[in-house]
């Protein structure tokens, strides 16, 4: 008897790619690409969690950002916040003008056990997430306002909060809305809340991964963030209520 392993091959042919051909001979859409560069830039780094009295070690956010030649942006990061065993794979796609999300995919796990993965695509006004866990799959939709983010925990991504919801040029309180994860009952579920948004000023601060120009923030209540540049990224994340500092300790990149 003959015992193989059964695969499951998908390819996947797009027009223009030379993925799929019917002979040996090279094809003229198969040259090699050379035209303009189809990144303008890619930035990476990583943030350390300390606790801010106690000063222990609490996690760590590895992240790299791929900025696109039409603008648009995409961050890929790790989020391993060992102390709460927990770990978020997270990737965000965004538009180039002002941060508004585009689609999204994060998966969760504690303890080591799988608690679920979403992916987030936005469609006009509305919000289409598709979740799978081990005790569900469901589709749902979410009614977005115009102006909104996407909360999905790593602290690499916060900082776009401060792109797609603050006028620069409004007044230095503002309200802005937030589509974050919490469990209402099921594995994930999403949800649009408001939430105060509140510049502090300018500050130059050092941490780790050098000096930064930053601009100072409050996010709702317990949260201050430092964040540089045109990317909009964190150096900086302070959160009282867990009692933690995310400072930026590595960065490889232009601001």
């Amino acid at each position: 008897m003959i015992r193989g392993l059964l695969s499951l091959v998908v390819a996947i042919a797009a027009a223009g790619t030379g993925f799929a051909q019917d002979s040996d001979e090279p094809r003229e859409d198969a040259r090699p690409y050379d035209g303009p560069p189809v990144v303008q830039r890619t930035l990476s780094g990583a943030h350390v969690c300390t606790g801010l009295f106690d000063g222990k070690p609490c996690g760590e956010d590895r992240w790299t950002m791929t900025v696109q030649s039409d603008g648009t942006r995409t961050l890929r990061s790790f989020l391993n916040q060992s102390n709460f065993g927990t770990q978020i794979n997270l990737l965000m796609h965004s538009d180039a003008e002002t941060f508004r999300p585009i689609n999204a995919f994060a998966n969760v796990y504690s303890g080591g056990a799988f608690l679920g993965a979403g992916h987030y695509a936005v469609d006009g006004d509305t919000l289409r997430v598709s979740v799978s866990s081990p005790k569900e799959h469901f589709v749902e939709t979410v009614d977005l306002p115009e102006t909104f983010t996407l909360l999905l925990h790593p602290i690499s991504a916060d900082g776009w909060h401060y792109g797609a919801g603050f006028d620069a040029n409004g007044p230095a309180v503002q309200m802005h809305n937030l589509c974050t994860l919490g469990s209402a009952g099921r594995s994930v579920h999403c949800a649009v809340y408001p939430i105060r948004l509140e510049f502090l000023g300018r500050e130059t601060i050092t941490v780790p991964a050098g000096t930064f120009e930053t601009e100072h923030y409050k996010f709702g209540e317990n949260t201050e963030v430092w964040i540089a540049g045109r990317d909009r990224v964190m150096i900086q994340h302070e959160y009282a209520v867990r009692g933690s500092r995310y400072q930026l300790v590595e960065f490889d990149g232009e601001l």
